[in-house]
């Protein structure tokens, strides 16, 4: 009986072991052909790859709104699909696209709630990077914090021909840290202004043609993990500074320091340049809708503000979430998060076009293989451009 029975399960195991290869085969067979409109869904390492019948996120002609279809048509093909990438991120953040080759390279992006910074790789590979990404002490400790990890991951330009490391904002540090890409340890960039810690650096962008690494310092890292909805950030107890502040720092100095560059704004969040680097772009995160903005500051020849403009509100958007991440494109189109997607922008603060996602949208980039990545919610997201 017991002989029978051992091969009875093994004559089982051999069966679903052979119906599960059919299956990835299968689904091997299908990506291949182009049959597919998303990749094989991810979940997080170690867990099943599902490649299930995946077809767009959302009907073609509800995801990419054109309003002005001739700009829109020179970004996207008429019959482009949304494709997920990977899901189950339990809070998708700061994607950066590190350049390997011309048109090579993977995707950094952080789960800021899961203290983790992933790598992403075509044809569809997923692994952590590094872990701890954020939050560097005790679990017990980051497990206190609401976004304990890693947020905004800046890729060097001037770093050539390749980069040797990106630069993290870590929220539960509460600094702005390089991360070497090679031996994946952090070293402390700036973590004080003026002898007070920061309130959690957010998201960064350099400044074209500098060394000047610019970033944005919201309280929202301070949260706690308990009840996060019935605190006040501006009157936190582990604030240090009153301002939530728009600094910069050369992080080619010797010693670098922090300049306070922007000290008017309560949530400041999404940074990005003009290509010529004579305009700095600030999306303005709020809880009242009629308060999210999207503002644009021309710079003086030393990189300093001279004037602030309004650029666009996003009083009047539906959906879920809120103004966040940004970028900009070679030709200055502005692709920033929104309630409800991505907004697309002329220079002029004409809104071209818009891609719903869905749900709440954090962050975006252009990755050099000629796609714009997503980071949406529980989800990573990519449209294929013609850029």
């Amino acid at each position: 009986e017991k002989e029978d029975t051992g091969f009875a399960m093994r004559e089982s195991g051999a069966l679903f072991y052979a119906l599960g290869l059919a299956c990835l085969v299968a689904a091997v067979v299908l990506y291949s052909s182009g049959d597919l409109r998303r990749t094989a869904v991810l979940a997080k390492p170690g867990l099943t790859l599902k490649p299930e019948p995946p077809g767009p996120l959302f009907p073609l002609e509800k995801v990419i709104e054109r309003f002005d279809k001739s700009i829109m048509d020179r970004l996207f093909e008429p019959d482009v699909a949304v494709e997920v990438l990977v899901e189950d991120v339990l809070w998708c953040e700061g994607p950066a696209w590190v350049p390997t080759g011309a048109r090579t390279g993977y995707l950094l992006f952080s789960d800021v709630r899961d203290n983790t910074m992933y790598k992403w790789q075509a044809p569809n590979s997923l692994s952590i990077f590094v872990s701890p990404s954020g939050h560097l002490g005790s679990t017990a400790d980051a497990a206190a914090l609401l976004e304990p990890g890693s947020n905004g991951i800046v890729v060097p330009p001037h770093e050539q021909p390749y980069p040797q490391r990106v630069f993290v904002m870590q929220h539960g540090e509460r600094r702005v840290a390089a991360l070497d890409l090679r031996t994946r340890e952090f070293t402390n960039v700036v973590s004080e202004f003026q002898g007070m810690r920061f309130n959690s650096p957010n998201d960064g962008a350099f400044r074209p043609n500098t060394t000047y690494l610019y970033f944005s310092d919201p309280p929202y890292g301070l949260q706690s993990s308990a009840q996060p909805e019935k605190e006040d950030l501006d009157r936190h107890a582990a604030r240090q500074l009153a301002q939530a502040g728009v600094y910069r720092v050369d992080v080619a100095a010797a010693t670098p320091v922090a300049e306070l560059v922007v000290s008017s704004l309560a949530r400041p969040n999404g940074l990005g340049f003009s290509p010529d680097g004579r305009r700095l772009y600030v999306g303005v995160s709020a809880s009242a809708p009629e308060h999210r903005r999207w503002l644009a500051y021309t710079l003086d020849s030393r990189g300093l503000v001279q004037e602030e403009s309004l650029f666009a509100s996003a009083a009047g958007l539906p959906g879920p979430g809120n103004v966040d991440g940004l970028c900009v494109g070679a030709d200055g189109l502005l692709l920033a998060t929104a309630p409800g997607g991505v907004q697309i922008m002329t220079p002029g603060g004409e809104v071209v076009g818009f891609i719903r996602t869905g749900t709440k949208t954090g962050n975006v980039v252009l990755g050099g293989d000629g796609h714009l990545y997503i980071a949406a919610n529980h989800r990573l997201l990519r449209v294929r451009t013609r850029l």
